[in-house]
């Protein structure tokens, strides 16, 4: 996996050895930083666009090189790939043109209705459904991918300007901005209306950042040396990052593990999500700031983890242990795991193992906690070899699935019950959504605290009780969840629908009106000209009548004057 930062020029890092790979110069050569850096769907592309000159599509499939120049597009200003093709890239100019590319066909494929300012940010919503464009007049744009025209304009509350535009890659709704105010600011364009607002920063903001599981969490980085993490569900702030230096951009890396931070002075810095307090790398990439970092996109990490849980970016208070950090290069202390199932949140806890005596030791909880799943039954202090194991699928909506193996079904049968205990078996409760202590052996759960004395299938039955009353309580939960959901989108739609009911209507009228007022002109118009044609024939009858008798007249006149 690659992290590619930009300032003049383009470096490519590997993680996790965090080694230069390569690095790219874009044709135009002129100084300044680049404007714009996006990542193709299955990460083997780039598009750059450098200070001056076209935008560039580099590959880096075998080698890095440059594929190919938009010529058609000039003085460009941002660029983006859409999220379900490589095919088509959206850039925006200077000029206010939004144009919509073929990168195959080499022609520009669609335009967009053209913006009062220069366009400064482009990308699309989840799934390409609207493309959305950051202007520099503060206008944030909103287009309909199909139909090609504007859907809405949004603007950050109490500011002029907009530094930053994302849209979430799972909510097909939510865009979040920031301003040179210090706002943060998340809008559901379903309803058109602000869901979240914070003044994040005392400096201006430099980037924002929707977390890619968790939909509540959002960053934001700012010119006041600070990174900040917000839960826009309950309005509040999670957590702050102090940094040494203004930080420019922001982005989560393997699979939202690590936050990656680039730094005016040109450094990157790489934070464990799972301990914000120290950065876990720091390289010194460029001379100049590093002005965009985006990390490459795969779909080897597409898999949910439980750093995602809000608990994650909680700021830790637990004392750091004695070990040096070359012992255990990633952690800092063993960490329970923090979500369940259901998705639910719940605070973080980190305890030290009990015979953390030797660095082997440490290294060996560490391991454990990272292998095991949750399971209700590790909470009970059991050993993994006399319980049954669980598989937790973190998607929404999935339960525990307890499978049990078959030497653990024979173990549970009548009359087979465990002679000895295994002489390496260690409690492995640092995966259960639950606050338990760690247990040194079978005897000390803390669920039945004579074991000693109780039989194999009394624990079984204490512990399917157990099981069937938290499942149970899960369910009802997910329950309550599910019914407050349905009703909240059951509500959209019927507003929805009676707004649509509302505008058919009115339109009705308006034609039923228009149709009545040309009745009443037409019928006026009828009787009208029927009257005039009866009276102009008359006159008409009335006029040749005196022309006949005038003549009758002069002809009299000649015929006595001949005479």
């Amino acid at each position: 996996m690659y992290i590619a930062s930009a300032s003049s020029i383009v470096k490519f890092y590997d993680f996790p050895s965090n080694q230069l790979v390569y690095t790219y110069q874009p044709k135009y050569t002129i100084e300044g930083p680049c404007r714009s850096l996006s990542w193709a769907k299955d990460g083997n592309w780039i598009a750059v666009v450098p200070y001056t000159g076209c935008t560039e599509i580099v590959t880096l499939k075998d080698q890095c090189k440059l594929l190919h120049t938009v010529q058609d597009i000039p003085e460009p200003s941002c660029a983006s790939f859409q999220n379900l093709t490589k095919r088509n890239i959206v850039v925006g100019t200077k000029q206010g043109q939004i144009l919509l590319y073929d990168i195959k066909m080499k022609s520009v494929k669609a335009r967009y209705p053209k913006a009062k300012g220069s366009i400064t940010h482009v990308g699309f919503t989840a799934k390409d459904t609207h493309c959305f464009a950051g202007c520099s007049n503060g206008d944030i744009l909103l287009f309909n991918n199909v139909a090609k025209n504007m859907s809405c304009s949004l603007r950050v509350p109490k500011s002029d300007s907009v530094t930053d535009v994302k849209a979430h890659s799972l909510k097909r709704n939510f865009i979040m901005a920031g301003s040179n105010d210090g706002i943060v600011c998340v809008w559901d364009v379903n309803v058109n209306k602000v869901k979240f607002k914070a003044d994040a920063h005392t400096g201006p903001v430099s980037s924002v950042l929707f977390h890619p599981q968790n939909v509540m969490l959002v960053v934001s980085a700012g010119s006041d040396r600070s990174v900040r993490i917000f839960d826009i569900e309950s309005h509040t702030r999670v957590n702050k990052i102090a940094v040494e230096n203004n930080v420019l951009s922001i982005d989560f890396l393997d699979n939202s593990l690590y936050l990656v931070m680039g730094t005016q002075n040109g450094k990157i810095l790489i934070y464990d999500t799972r301990s914000l307090r120290e950065p876990v790398n720091s390289l010194d990439a460029h001379s100049s700031a590093v002005k965009h970092l985006l990390c490459q996109n795969s779909s080897e990490n597409s898999v949910v983890t439980n750093s995602s849980s809000l608990s994650s970016f909680v700021a830790d208070e637990a004392p750091q242990p004695s070990k040096s950090t070359e012992e255990l290069p990633s952690i800092t202390a063993v960490k329970k795991r923090t979500s369940d199932v259901f998705g639910y949140l719940v605070q973080a806890q980190v305890q030290s193992p009990a015979n953390a005596a030797t660095p082997e030791l440490l290294k060996k909880s560490y391991k454990s906690s990272l292998d095991c799943g949750d399971s209700f039954l590790n909470a009970l202090g059991l050993d993994k070899n006399t319980t049954l194991d669980s598989e937790v699928f973190l998607d929404e909506g999935d339960c525990h699935k307890l499978v049990p193996t078959k030497e653990q079904s024979l173990i549970f049968e009548v009359g087979n019950t465990p002679k000895t205990q295994p002489k390496d078996s260690k409690i492995q409760t640092n995966s259960t959504p639950f606050s338990l202590q760690e247990q040194a052996c079978f005897n000390a759960s803390p669920i039945i605290p004579n074991c000693a004395s109780t039989s194999v299938t009394q624990v079984q039955n204490v512990n399917s009780e157990y099981i069937k009353t938290e499942i149970k309580q899960s369910m009802e939960q997910l329950e309550t969840k599910l019914s407050y959901l349905f009703m909240d989108h059951a509500h959209q739609i019927r507003k929805m629908i009676l707004d649509l009911h509302m505008a058919t209507m009115k339109e009705f009228i308006k034609v039923e009106d228009r149709f009545l007022m040309m009745r009443e002109d037409l019928a006026f118009v009828t009787s009208g000209n029927g009257d005039n044609l009866i009276e102009e024939n008359m006159n008409l009858k009335l006029r040749v009548e005196q022309l006949e008798n005038e003549l009758a007249r002069i002809k009299v006149k000649d015929s006595n004057a001949n005479s």
